[in-house]
């Protein structure tokens, strides 16, 4: 059988890593979440999330949650790398992709200041362009935690520079009077 989260291990380690890199639970924009999508493990992880963050957030300022399973399913040991890519296309394209089919929220589960997006957002932060946060937690078969950090990479002004190129255009005809017509 699989086993489920643990909430008290699953704090330690987002409040570990958070300490790492120096952030605090308001920098974290967006939670990339396990998600499997189950009466008994959905509650614990997202229940955590909600004491570790919803006192940094609010209503104005709301944590984002979502899983990439609604996109593509259950990925079983892919599943934590399907996050990785998902967060980093959202850092890319500024976006919060909107998690699919979703029908009720399960009663055991609190959202204090945390969205689940129901629709493609635009994901930018006014305030600091350059400086947007996303966690991401996974769990495995053996009841592992993981979780990282991603930050938005800087956006780097690109010169716009006039290439001139010379090409060789090569031209046959019959004769010179030929030629000639085609110029």
């Amino acid at each position: 059988g699989f086993t489920v989260p643990n909430g008290a291990a699953q704090e330690e380690l987002i409040r570990s890593t958070l300490a790492k890199s120096h952030l605090s639970p308001s920098d974290i924009d967006y939670i990339e979440t396990h998600g499997t999508g189950t009466p008994l493990a959905d509650p614990i992880e997202v229940n955590t999330l909600t004491k570790i963050f919803s006192k940094h957030h609010s209503p104005e300022k709301p944590l984002y949650i979502s899983s990439v399973k609604t996109n593509i399913g259950h990925c079983e040991s892919a599943s934590g790398v399907a996050g990785l890519i998902k967060v980093v296309l959202s850092l890319q394209n500024q976006t919060l992709f909107k998690h699919l089919n979703f029908k009720k929220i399960n009663p055991e589960i609190q959202l204090k200041n945390t969205i689940i997006p129901l629709t493609n957002m635009s994901w930018s932060n006014k305030e600091v362009p350059a400086l947007r946060y996303a966690g991401i937690s996974s769990f495995g078969f053996s009841g592992a935690n993981a979780h990282m950090i991603l930050q938005q990479a800087p956006l780097i002004k690109r010169e716009t520079h006039v290439l001139l190129q010379e090409f060789l255009l090569v031209i046959s005809a019959k004769n010179k009077t030929a030629l000639e017509l085609l110029l």
